[in-house]
């Protein structure tokens, strides 16, 4: 899934991971500072449950992109960690760009 939103002012890159992991009830994993095309961006891993108690895990990736911030994610079912799952999701993140004029 991939959305975005125009901001006005600074973006604060904590306050969007946090706001992500509070709406969905879920757990951060791990996180690491990404850029794309020269801005910058962040990557988390947080799992989650849906409401009949099934877990899943969400590979996020938030940019920065001058006034617009990008969210790129990538939801898995927790028990599919298998290679083909993993490549999957680097494919579909390889694929993602921004052309900034």
């Amino acid at each position: 899934m991939v959305g975005y939103f125009d901001y006005p002012a600074a973006f604060d890159m904590d306050k969007a991971r946090d706001g992500v992991i509070q709406k969905l009830k879920g757990t951060l994993l791990g996180e690491s500072d990404i850029s794309i095309a020269g801005y910058p961006g962040r990557e988390i891993k947080f799992s989650a449950k849906e409401t009949d108690g099934s877990e899943f895990l969400i590979r996020a990736r938030i940019y920065a992109v001058k006034n617009r911030a990008y969210f790129v994610q990538f939801i898995i079912g927790s028990t599919d960690t298998a290679p083909t799952a993993v490549a999957a999701a680097s494919k579909y993140f390889d694929s993602f760009s921004v052309t900034v004029p």
